[in-house]
């Protein structure tokens, strides 16, 4: 039986499974990671494009110096990979080696593809997580709502990472997300990341864009990502010795000035498989143990690789249909207004977040969920609008990703699969969090904040950790809240 493996522009694993198979591979620029799919079309940030062509050229290379024969399949054309498939399997192949995409739409066309034309499937678990789906699957059927804590704790028991002889926890407890959350002090020295020289294969991406029959955002001119393993190596280490042992007491700050800060940046080569979460999480431990790095940098660190990642692709499998069917608020699903993608909706935090993400395709999660995802549900924007806003202007964006991400942490439109609040906050917590200053923009923020929880009073009178605020609603003054509900509509009315 003549066989051929396929690998997807997220599954650009060094010691990939699929690679003791001995046959031909075959690396597919699918459409879907592109942005001109044929059904769903996004325009994506042109620093993800070149990332994924450039890293995909490079391992092109990485499989041949390694004695592999590799065919290419550019994106162009507007292919679909369905559409060829059908012409390059044709009478030559009788089975296809897959390795598992996280991805349901990627899957049922493969799936589909393979009925049809009476073939054999071999879909092999992936390398990009550490948990099987089994064990994943095994913790959501014995839970009415999954929730992170009580996996996180289980993948450290399991797997045992920062656990003593007896399954307790080391430094006495599973989370010192307590600790993770200082304000920058004025005077602090904010590390730089690594510089790395433009490879061959990123000048090629760069030039290639000109051809591609694709529609882009964002800047090049700023793209500062690794695309091989070298590479990849190389930022690990340089966050390993310049950011990691303050990564926990800055993990949620915010900057006007930098959206790196102590962030690791692995995300985009984590989800593409240049680096597994195996091997960092054995380094980091590694690491920490021979330079002293403090527990709340390990552990914080940690929690996001073997905790909220897994933990993520756990939601995306078992509920992500349900998910982005929903819609809780019962929004109106129109385009997202223009000033989402250029930075000028006039809320000073919101435009700095969106153009430093222009330019890298990139901000940290707390810039993601408390300053954009919040704000755009205080604009009462459609969940599947901020998903493909999301979708678009990230350089780590898939569907594993974002669908619960989105749907379910940063807009709570599933109304509460997994998260226990949306998170929504007045101007207050962004200035807390961060160095932005009063504004013009404070009195918008707090207006659709109160016109949020007023318009939605019934539901967050109900809500345990969340009743404070109608308390708080009841002994305003009309004419406070008055003018909070008039600055509202009147920014909502204008927003374009």
């Amino acid at each position: 039986m003549k066989q051929v493996s396929i690998i997807f522009p997220n599954q650009l694993f060094r010691e990939s499974p699929i690679l003791k198979i001995k046959c031909e591979i075959l690396i597919l620029e699918d459409s879907l990671f592109f942005g001109n799919d044929k059904f769903y079309k996004l325009t994506n940030h042109k620093n993800k494009l070149i990332f994924h062509r450039a890293s995909m050229l490079a391992y092109k290379q990485y499989l041949e110096k390694s004695g592999f024969k590799v065919l290419y399949k550019e994106n162009k054309n507007n292919i679909s990979t369905v559409d060829y498939l059908a012409e390059f399997i044709k009478d030559k192949y009788q089975k296809i080696n897959l390795i598992d995409p996280h991805d349901f739409l990627i899957m049922k066309r493969i799936n589909d593809f393979v009925v049809r034309n009476n073939l054999a499937l071999n879909v092999l678990p992936s390398p990009m997580f550490i948990s099987s789906e089994e064990v994943k699957e095994v913790f959501a059927s014995n839970t009415k709502k999954p929730l992170m804590g009580r996996f996180y704790e289980n993948q450290r028991k399991s797997q045992k990472i920062l656990v003593n002889s007896d399954d307790t926890p080391e430094g006495g407890k599973w989370s010192f997300d307590e600790m993770n959350r200082k304000k920058l002090p004025k005077k602090i020295t904010i590390p730089y990341t690594t510089k790395l020289t433009k490879n061959k294969f990123v000048v090629n991406a760069e030039k290639s864009l000109a051809n591609f029959d694709i529609q882009f955002i964002g800047e090049s001119n700023h793209f500062i990502y690794p695309t091989n393993f070298h590479e990849a190596d190389l930022w690990l280490n340089d966050f390993f010795k310049h950011r990691f042992a303050l990564f926990g007491d800055y993990e949620d700050a915010i900057s006007r000035e930098n959206s790196f800060l102590w962030h690791s940046l692995l995300s985009p080569l984590l989800n593409s498989g240049l680096l597994t979460p195996d091997e960092v999480v054995n380094k980091a431990l590694i690491y920490s143990k021979n330079n002293n790095v403090p527990i709340n940098s390990l552990e914080g660190f940690i929690r996001q690789i073997i905790g909220w990642r897994e933990f993520i692709c756990l939601v995306y499998k078992k509920y992500g249909t349900k998910m982005r069917n929903s819609n809780f608020w019962n929004f109106e699903d129109k385009p997202i207004p223009e000033s989402f993608y250029k930075g000028n909706t006039g809320i000073e935090p919101v435009d700095v977040v969106i153009k430093n993400i222009i330019k890298y395709g990139y901000c940290h999660h707390i810039e993601r969920l408390m300053i954009i995802g919040n704000f755009m549900l205080l604009c009462r924007i459609h969940p599947n609008q901020v998903y493909k806003w999301f979708m678009e202007m990230f350089i780590d964006s898939y569907d594993w990703v974002m669908v619960p991400n989105v749907y379910g942490m940063s807009q709570f439109s599933d109304g509460g699969i997994f998260s226990t609040k949306p998170y929504i906050s007045s101007s207050n917590y962004v200035k807390k969090m961060s160095n932005f200053k009063n504004g013009p923009w404070c009195s918008i923020w707090d207006g659709l904040f109160w016109k949020f929880i007023k318009d939605n009073e019934s539901f967050f009178r109900k809500q345990y950790r969340l009743a404070m605020l109608t308390r708080n609603l009841d002994k305003m003054s009309e004419e406070k809240l008055n003018n909070h509900l008039e600055i509202a509509d009147n920014f909502l009315s204008e927003m374009q």
